[in-house]
């Protein structure tokens, strides 16, 4: 799926701005195992620029994830702060400039920039790398509920019992 931007009238009007809000469904396709709820919502401001457009807002979605403390699946917001340039084609020194420290994405045919691939990287980078389902989630004193049933907590239960008599 593609996210396309017409930006023609933006390029034509140096420091001209758009708003987009909008809202897609969203599919990850490939290596990525994550699983988008909710559709991606855009709050989005397009600035024209003299070598292209600058792209500043918010996308908000929902994802979900596995519990790395119980196993559990639960629901997680996700607030991606966007800010990318995209250059027109000819500006474009090689392909290293797409893959530069800041990235930069090209327009296409010179009137549509594409969002995908930049949402693409934002969820990537604010997903959690330890999610957790709540801050007291498996932070007990005694051994939970959730624990007592999962098997790799077992020595420690037998530990424990051990230490008690």
């Amino acid at each position: 799926m593609f996210v396309k931007v017409d930006v023609a009238q933006l390029l034509k009007n140096l420091g001209r701005e758009d708003k987009v809000e909008e809202s897609y469904n969203y599919k990850f396709d490939g290596e990525e195992n994550v699983n988008l709820v909710s559709p991606v919502k855009y709050n989005l401001k397009i600035v024209g620029l003299n070598e292209g457009v600058l792209v500043t807002g918010k996308a908000i979605t929902e994802v979900e994830l596995n519990c790395a403390r119980c196993g559990k699946k639960y629901i997680q917001s996700l607030e991606i702060e966007m800010e990318e340039e995209y250059k027109l084609p000819h500006l474009v020194v090689s392909k290293k400039d797409l893959f530069d420290e800041d990235t930069v994405f090209e327009i296409e045919d010179e009137k549509y920039i594409d969002l995908t691939e930049a949402v693409r990287q934002g969820i990537l980078v604010n997903l959690p790398l330890q999610s957790v389902c709540s801050k007291e989630c498996g932070l007990c004193k005694k051994i939970g509920e959730n624990k007592k049933n999962d098997p790799r907590f077992s020595k420690l239960s037998e530990l424990k019992n051990k230490i008690e008599k």
